[in-house]
């Protein structure tokens, strides 16, 4: 099994899992939930959204796919993928003699570990700490394909309008930090920087 593979078994695994959790929650019927306890609640919500961020000296766009286990309303833990959605060109920080240009694919996938303050209000606070492997990826030569792996780390903090009992909108900053060999001039400071990130949550909170 290759590595997008195996990224999209545990993606796919975490889904059928919270979506279990999701759908078997309803403290408003009697059917036990999902991992019933008198003082233990447990939910579930999905999170899509985009991050502008500073990558390889310029500003860059990612976008953020994660799935989220939420406990007592308020300990949260989370499967993420990101990946760069904008094109960015890294000729000069590689191959600057190259005659073409030369774009950079960057993933983190990882798991977070987050804490909702005012959970019941109608905006809460949550910040989160998100830790997991991260990769780049270029093609020259049409063929010669490059790729380097890396440990991510993205402290973040996160402001959510509850606006429903089953949908979120916010906003977020965070920091990326990419740990590992430098390759040629593309260093672990071009690869990290501060982002600010829109999103939207579906489930049950």
């Amino acid at each position: 099994m290759n590595q997008k593979s195996f990224f999209v078994a545990i993606i796919f695994s975490a889904w059928v899992f919270l979506s279990g959790a999701l759908f078997a929650q309803d403290e408003d019927t009697t059917s036990k939930p999902f991992f019933y306890s008198k003082k233990f609640v447990s939910t579930a919500y999905v999170q899509t959204g985009v991050n502008v961020t500073h990558i390889v000296g310029s500003a860059a766009a990612t976008t953020h796919f994660s799935l989220h286990w939420v406990i007592n309303h308020k300990f949260v833990v989370g499967a993420n993928y990101h990946i760069l959605s904008s094109r960015e060109e890294i000729k000069k920080l590689t191959y600057p003699d190259y005659n073409k240009d030369i774009y950079l694919t960057h993933h983190f996938a990882g798991l977070s570990f987050g804490y909702i303050l005012f959970h019941d209000k109608k905006f809460s606070l949550q910040p989160e700490l998100a830790a997991g492997w991260s990769n780049i990826k270029f093609t020259r030569n049409d063929t010669l394909i490059t790729r380097k792996h890396y440990a991510g780390i993205i402290p973040a903090v996160y402001g959510t309008w509850n606006a429903t009992k089953i949908f979120r909108l916010g906003v977020g900053i965070n920091y990326r930090l990419i740990v590992g060999e430098p390759f040629k001039d593309l260093s672990m400071k071009n690869l990290s920087g501060v982002g600010g990130m829109i999103f939207m949550r579906f489930g049950r909170f």
